[in-house]
C-alpha cells in the first residue's frame, strides 16, 4: 500500500505545511502494527517516545527515543509497536526540494537509520522549532533539514563491502563491551589484527574511529536509559561507562545538541 502525501499511520496531534514539507506529530497506541507500506515522498521519522520494531526488506531495527529513519520515496516497510505508547515526528519532503540539491539528492536513495548522533540532533532541532513556530521557522527548518540531507548522504557515501569478517568480529566486541574501558591493543589482539590496520579498515568501514563508535554506542543506550524517569542521570552515566556525569553531559551535547536532562524533558513526555 502506497501513502499519499499527507497521509500517515498513527493519531495525528499536530501538523503543519512549512516551505516544502509536511511535519507531523504522530500518536501509536501500545501494540500497534502496520502492514508493508511506502510513502509517496521521501519520510524522515524521529522517534520522540515509546519502542517499536521497523521492518524493510530483510532487515530489522529496534527504535527506541532518538532514533532517526530515513525512508526515500516507494520504500516498503512495516512497524510492530511494543506494549508502550510511542510518539514520532515525521517529515515529508517534496521530490522538487530534493531535485534541486542535484548531486545529493542522488545519494539519498535508499534507506538509512541513526542513533544519538548528529543526523538525530538535527531532527530533534527541527522539531523543537515545530513546537514553537513564527515567522523566521520557514528559514530555520529550510536549512537544519539542507544541513539533515547532507548528513544522509555522507553517509550514504560509505564503501560497501569494506567490512571484513575481522572487522566485522572487532565491531561485535564493541557492542558487547563498549560500556568498559578497551584498548585498541586488546580489540586487535583479539581479532588477529595490527592494531594500524584495523585502526585504518574499521574508519574505511564504518567512517569513523573506534573511539567514536564506542561513544555512539553509549549515547545510545543512555538515550534509551533516559526515557524511564526513574533513572537518575549520574547512574546512567556510570551504567554507560563515563568518568562522571560532566563527561557524560559534555559527550552528549557534543552529539545531539541538548543536554540529558533536556533530552528527557522533549523525550520523556506520556
Amino acid at each position: 500500500m502506497k501513502m499519499p502525501s499527507g497521509h500517515f499511520c498513527g493519531i495525528r496531534l499536530k501538523s503543519d505545511l512549512v516551505s516544502n514539507f509536511t511535519l507531523l506529530e504522530s500518536l501509536y497506541l501500545p501494540n500497534q502494527r502496520h502492514s508493508t507500506h511506502s510513502h509517496e515522498r521521501a519520510t524522515l521519522c524521529l522517534v520522540l517516545q515509546g519502542r517499536f520494531t521497523e521492518t524493510h526488506g530483510r532487515n530489522s531495527l529496534a527504535c527506541i527515543p532518538s532514533t532517526l529513519l530515513f525512508y526515500p520515496a516507494g520504500e516498503k516497510h512495516s512497524e510492530s509497536f511494543h506494549n508502550l505508547r510511542s510518539r514520532c515526528f515525521v517529515i515529508e519532503i517534496k521530490p522538487s526540494w530534493l531535485e534541486r540539491l542535484d548531486h545529493l539528492s542522488a545519494l539519498v536513495n535508499q534507506p538509512a537509520d541513526f542513533r544519538g548522533g548528529k543526523a538525530s540532533g538535527l531532527a530533534l532541532r527541527v522539531y523543537r522549532e515545530f513546537c514553537a513556530l513564527d515567522e523566521f521557522s520557514n528559514l530555520v527548518i529550510e536549512g537544519l533539514l539542507l544541513e539533515l540531507v547532507a548528513e544522509i548522504s555522507r553517509g550514504s557515501r560509505r564503501i560497501q563491502g569494506q567490512a571484513t569478517p575481522r572487522i566485522e568480529m572487532a565491531k561485535e566486541l564493541l557492542h558487547s563491551h563498549f560500556r568498559e574501558p578497551i584498548a585498541l591493543a586488546t580489540i586487535a589482539k583479539h581479532v588477529g589484527l595490527h592494531p594500524v590496520y584495523l585502526a585504518q579498515a574499521f574508519r574505511r568501514a564504518y567512517n569513523c574511529t573506534l573511539g567514536e563508535y564506542v561513544r555512539r554506542l553509549r549515547i545510545e543506550f543512555a538515550c534509551g536509559e533516559l526515557s524511564n524517569p526513574d533513572n537518575r542521570i549520574s547512574e546512567i552515566a556510570a551504567a554507560a561507562g563515563f568518568f562522571d556525569q560532566s563527561h557524560f553531559t559534555r559527550t552528549f551535547k557534543q552529539l545531539l545538541g541538548i543536554t540529558p536532562a533536556e533530552f528527557r524533558k522533549t523525550f520523556g513526555q506520556s
